[in-house]
């Protein structure tokens, strides 16, 4: 399994799909591509996760409030250095383990290959609205997103990194 450590987050409109572009523990860099049927499977699962979290469950007013605080606090960093000879990768499946600090996402590619990253939770909020705001650039349907992602208006930049 290659694990990833830091990643930067963009919509391609070449490919119409989302690149996660990740350094690995190991060295090097890999990218894997998003779907759009694929994130319409993920985000559910990750907004039920941060839905079940913490004192603000159902009031979709805190859980915007909380998503704002969670944007806001999304440092600059520089991104992922991507080059012609890194690996790309193109997942078919997610599996994804909860726990009480955040989850681990682990990326289920062709040959048995599996790439991973954990976020934690506030960590998690950040990459929702990155992959909000991609999915707002792609013009992809919106009906996975809550309300609460909707009118937080803190989706940031569509290019990002998480740390």
């Amino acid at each position: 399994m290659l694990v990833m450590q830091r990643i930067t987050t963009t919509y391609s409109s070449n490919e119409d799909r989302i690149r996660v572009s990740g350094e690995a523990v190991e060295g090097g860099v890999a990218i894997v591509w998003l779907t759009q049927r694929l994130l319409r499977l993920l985000v559910p699962v990750l907004v039920s996760y941060i839905e079940s979290r913490g004192e603000v469950r159902t009031a979709p007013v805190l859980q915007s409030f909380e998503q704002q605080v969670a944007v806001a606090e999304l440092e600059p960093l520089p991104p992922v250095d991507v080059g012609e000879g890194d690996t790309e990768y193109l997942p078919n499946a997610v599996e994804i383990q909860k726990g009480d600090a955040g989850v681990l996402l682990e990326f289920l590619c062709p040959k048995e290959q599996r790439i991973a990253f954990e976020l934690a939770t506030t960590s998690l909020r950040q990459w929702l609205a990155i992959l909000h705001n991609a999915s707002v650039q792609a013009e992809w349907p919106l009906e996975v997103w809550p309300s609460w992602i909707h009118s937080s208006e803190a989706s940031g930049q569509a290019s990002a990194n998480i740390q």
